[in-house]
């Protein structure tokens, strides 16, 4: 592995670990704020798609241009990755203690 990708990998785990910090800490937020677990879960969402977009952009891929499509791309992933998170806040949310 070149040091090039290694410098990539360890960008994109270590943009990984903040964006969970700041969407958990907008969740609980939100949370602590009375709003319901939708609501937060969303919020939190948010927060970590605006934040995981320009991170990855500008440290993990060094992107300072345009690029065509990037935005719908990362987009449609978000989306896929939210109705799972969805799906399993609502099953978890079913369970019965």
């Amino acid at each position: 592995m070149t040091d090039g990708l290694w410098r990539q990998l360890v960008s994109f785990a270590l943009v990984g670990v903040v964006n969970t910090a700041l969407s958990l800490s907008m969740i609980w937020l939100v949370g602590a704020l009375g709003a319901g677990p939708y609501l937060a879960n969303a919020a939190g969402y948010a927060v970590g798609l605006t934040n995981s977009f320009v991170m990855n952009r500008a440290v993990t891929f060094r992107q300072a241009g345009q690029s065509p499509g990037a935005p719908f791309r990362f987009m449609v992933a978000f989306v896929v990755a939210y109705l799972s998170n969805l799906a399993l806040l609502a099953i978890g949310l079913s369970i019965d203690p």
